[in-house]
């Protein structure tokens, strides 16, 4: 990998997720990493696959830094992260609606409070300049940057190297290598597991349950219950809807 870009720059760094891609960037960087500082966002409700998986690469990673968020709380305090919110079931709606069995959210919301503003934050208090990415154009699921391989934002330069590879040219790499992958992957996951209780992104989360329900079955009932629930109130939200468009 070039090192151009990190001659650059100040205290350069990986935002490393434990996912597929993230773990190619610190593979290509390995001869270079006593420049870079590995830096995992924990949201605070890790899987313990995820965990112990970080553990590993914390103990040959010269320099590793783990911000860790506080998901449970927030969680208790604004509602489960959901895609499709019903929105009386959310704290706001719940001053109108009342309260209900459970609350829901945002996804986004969720995702800002515990993982993206403590990335934020350390860079401004690190004085980090460049933050190298795992994230590739060909993916559905990407942050504002979108398909540029390095581009300026607020600052800080953000690095792509994988911007132009292929899912398969990922995974061929990281065969290449012989790397040990978070074993969600075994189940067909195609990403990260940030929180072992998120109950959105089902798009892409069905697999990550499934491993959960093989490895853990209590957490997976937790997970279970809360997305019952969500549906459940999702089709009382809809039916109005639906009863409008059949007159």
């Amino acid at each position: 990998m070039d090192s151009t870009l990190l001659l650059g720059h100040r205290k350069p760094v990986l935002f490393f997720s434990a996912g597929k891609d993230s773990l190619a960037c610190l593979l290509l960087l390995k001869p270079l990493l006593d420049r870079v500082t590995v830096v995992w966002a924990n949201p605070g409700a890790p899987h313990p696959a995820t965990v112990a998986y970080m553990g590993r690469i914390r103990s040959w990673v010269p320099n590793f830094v783990e911000l860790v968020g506080n998901q449970p709380s927030w969680i208790r305090a604004h509602g489960w992260p959901a895609d499709v919110v019903p929105i009386r079931a959310t704290t706001d709606g719940e001053a109108s609606a009342g309260v209900g069995s459970l609350r829901f959210q945002p996804y986004l919301s969720c995702c800002w409070a515990n993982m993206w503003a403590p990335m934020l934050e350390y860079l401004n208090a690190s004085g980090s300049t460049l933050v190298i990415m795992g994230q590739r154009k060909a993916e559905n699921l990407r942050n504002r940057l979108r398909d540029e391989v390095v581009q300026e934002l607020d600052g800080i330069t953000y690095w792509q190297p994988l911007n132009e590879w292929s899912d398969q040219a990922v995974w061929a790499f990281l065969r290449e290598c012989g790397a040990e992958v978070p074993p969600f992957y075994e189940q067909g996951a195609t990403s990260s597991s940030d929180c072992w209780n998120c109950t959105a992104y089902l798009d892409h989360n069905a697999e990550r349950l499934a491993y959960l329900r093989r490895s853990e079955p209590e957490r997976f009932a937790v997970v279970h219950t809360v997305l019952e629930a969500l549906a459940l109130r999702q089709q009382q939200e809809i039916q109005p809807l639906l009863r409008i468009l059949e007159d």
